[in-house]
């Protein structure tokens, strides 16, 4: 009974590890997070997600969890990961909903402003509409499933438990962040 009891703990250890980084990602990458969307539902696409990637992280060495801090800094650890995913996804899309703010601006249509559901605020139409364009552009490109395999990668370069927010971490997403900027300001340059 001592080995079962050993499997199982190990088990619900790195479940909570993998659904702390699906969840982050669900809650902010671009499709997943969508405002519209109930949370009892992003919830459930989270815990789906992780019962099916969890599997799949049984073969990587256990982390050694001695007390709930240890497994508490590991979440936190294994959600910046989750969260850093899904914020370099949603800061190109949102680069590009620059774009249609800077055309917006140009051809003096900034005026015709509308809610933005995704990020709750005012929008003009034209930010709205490229970035639904650039939305639907990324669902038929297949960016969803290679948000999903990234998330995948992200387990063979960080087991669940060993994850490590480098200081190379926050300087990769200030790059992507200048990129998104650069992007959204040389798509909407005439």
């Amino acid at each position: 009974m001592e080995g079962l009891d050993a499997w199982l703990t190990d088990l619900g250890v790195v479940f909570t590890l993998v659904l702390a980084r699906t969840g982050a990602l669900v809650t902010t990458a671009p499709l997943l997070s969508d405002p519209s969307m109930p949370v009892r539902v992003r919830a459930l696409m989270a815990v789906g997600m992780a019962g099916v990637f969890t599997p799949m992280c049984l073969d990587y060495p256990s982390p050694a969890v001695e007390n709930l801090f240890d497994l508490g800094a590991m979440v936190i650890g294994e959600a910046v990961i989750g969260i850093a995913l899904g914020l370099g996804v949603l800061v190109v899309l949102t680069g590009v909903q620059l774009t249609g703010q800077v055309v917006g601006q140009m051809s003096g249509m900034a005026l015709a402003e509308g809610t933005d559901p995704i990020l709750q605020s005012n929008s003009t139409v034209f930010g709205q509409m490229f970035y639904f364009v650039t939305v639907a552009v990324f669902v038929a490109a297949g960016g969803h499933r290679l948000m999903i395999e990234g998330l995948l990668d992200t387990f063979d370069q960080a087991p669940p438990g060993f994850a490590q927010i480098a200081p190379s971490l926050v300087h990769e997403f200030l790059g992507l962040v200048s990129l998104g900027f650069e992007l959204g300001l040389r798509v909407a340059a005439p």
